[in-house]
């Protein structure tokens, strides 16, 4: 698919390395087919991250799980439970700090260089136990939604139609 006029649609799919069992490659390469087969974006970018990361400014993995953060905070929604910072001992180096827990597969998709939404991601409101959850495949279908939307009104210009 081309760039539209309204810009580059990006998604970037960030998973945890595969563990024997745990079957995050199959998931990831059906979410990235889905992606890429079903037009909704012009770009998919993978990387892998690390079950925990240091909470350190300047990370790669921090550094995204901050954006994510921020953007679930202007939308009134939390990347919390997918995503939970938590203080770390380590005895072998005799150090400790905090550290951020990444979810399995994260989704994140752009307009450009804007933001427009993570996966998955709960309402801000309510305990933790009865957040509804908007899971990654959720993210998969309303990215479908949106991009035909987009891509019809597009095709239909000014034209005042009869709803």
């Amino acid at each position: 698919m081309s760039e539209t006029q309204m810009g580059t649609v990006r998604a970037e799919l960030h998973h945890r390395p595969e563990v024997p069992g745990n079957g995050i490659t199959s998931r990831v390469e059906d979410i990235r087919e889905s992606l890429e087969d079903g037009g909704a974006v012009d770009e998919v970018d993978v990387s892998v991250w690390s079950r925990e990361t240091p909470a350190s400014p300047g990370t790669r993995a921090f550094e995204t799980y901050r954006r994510f953060a921020d953007w679930a905070d202007q939308n009134g929604v939390s990347v919390e439970p997918a995503f939970k910072t938590r203080r770390r001992d380590s005895e072998l180096l005799g150090e400790s700090g905090e550290v951020v827990v990444t979810p399995c597969v994260a989704l994140a998709v752009y307009l450009d260089d804007t933001l427009l939404a993570v996966y998955p991601h709960t309402d801000a409101d309510g305990d933790t136990d009865d957040r509804e959850v908007v899971t990654v495949e959720d993210g998969l279908a309303e990215i479908d939604v949106e991009r035909r939307v987009v891509i019809r009104e597009d095709e239909i210009g000014e034209q005042v139609l009869p709803v």
